[in-house]
């Protein structure tokens, strides 16, 4: 998990509403640690244009949020980049876009020369996966 994000979900000293709405964040991450059933555009997300192999790990929770990233390997995706889905925008807006880049520069500087999984069908993503 990145530095800010995981800053960011272990504040301390929020109002209760802030503190409940992180830990729902937490524990929805903990699912996908955990293994349970990840449905596909639902929890994540493929983003176009698929050559980059950049998802969206999508908590729906409100306010909604997304954790884009990359798969190194079948279920190990790293976020590398998180936003609230209201400061995005639409799709291909500069909020997107910029995020998109984001995700891809922070990528390219944890893990230098190592590619992004490309796992098509999604059962090859990751396991327990629901098309």
């Amino acid at each position: 998990m990145i530095p800010d994000l995981h800053g960011w979900l272990h504040a301390c000293g929020l109002l209760k509403s802030e503190a409940d709405y992180r830990a729902d964040v937490r524990a929805f991450l903990g699912r996908f640690v955990k293994g349970a059933p990840v449905q596909k555009d639902e929890d994540l997300k493929l983003l176009r244009p698929h050559d980059r192999d950049l998802w969206a790990l999508r908590f729906r929770g409100e306010p909604q949020s997304r954790i884009l990233g990359g798969l190194v390997y079948k279920d190990c995706f790293v976020g590398t980049h998180w936003s609230f889905r209201c400061n995005l925008g639409r799709k291909d807006s500069k909020g997107w876009l910029a995020a998109e880049q984001r995700a891809i520069d922070v990528w390219d500087g944890l893990l230098p020369g190592i590619r992004r999984f490309r796992c098509h069908p999604f059962s090859n993503c990751v396991s327990g996966a629901f098309e």
